[in-house]
């Protein structure tokens, strides 16, 4: 009868052994499954950004002169091109058309 005892001990603690290894297991599933869904997401976005990106290279004629080519370099250095600056600088936005520029300017 003793013996029957310390073997049922001997297999309740293996089932508790064998549960715990289980439950980290599916928590390292879980983990990973939150990490996978995430790189996905980004992988997705993406995909998307550069179809974006794609579709508008084909709509615009590619004329690269020297000074969209430094544009270019600038911007992947993070500076801002010279059209930013001007616009960033107070005064120096569209100017409003002369009032006799223009016959349908003029009131009927």
């Amino acid at each position: 009868m003793e013996k029957g005892n310390l073997r049922v001990k001997q297999l309740k603690r293996q089932v508790q052994e064998a549960e715990e290894e289980a439950s980290r297991a599916q928590a390292d599933r879980r983990r990973l499954q939150r990490e996978l869904d995430d790189v996905t997401e980004t992988a997705e976005s993406l995909n998307r950004e550069v179809t974006t990106l794609r579709n508008r290279l084909r709509r615009v004629p590619l004329t690269f002169t020297t000074r969209t080519v430094r544009q270019v370099f600038r911007l992947e250095e993070g500076v801002a091109s010279d059209e930013e600056t001007e616009e960033a600088e107070p005064g120096s936005g569209p100017q409003p058309p002369e009032p006799d520029a223009s016959p349908e300017a003029q009131p009927q």
